[in-house]
């Protein structure tokens, strides 16, 4: 299991195209990821978890990846989050 930390640093958060783009990084791994944010441990492979996650800008978030591919995921991940869309 893999685990790290960042900063949601887009103006909407994880909302609508935000977060489909984290869905779709997430869902394209066989690993399990997950989103965790104010304690809760959400799928991120599931679009209605994320938007209920309610993750605002500037939230910290840790992503927690587990499987045969945990590494790529991990990566793929993170970057999303990094480089999302100002929206």
């Amino acid at each position: 299991m893999l685990e790290s930390t960042t900063t949601i640093r887009n103006r909407t958060g994880l909302h609508a195209r935000p977060a489909a783009e984290l869905v779709r990084a997430a869902s394209s791994f066989a690993s399990d990821v997950i989103l965790m944010h104010d304690g809760m441990a959400t799928n991120a492979k599931n679009p209605l978890a994320v938007l209920s996650a309610n993750v605002r800008p500037g939230a910290e978030v840790t992503v927690r990846t587990e499987g045969g591919d945990e590494e790529e995921a991990m990566a793929a991940v993170m970057a999303c989050l990094r480089n999302l869309p100002n929206e």
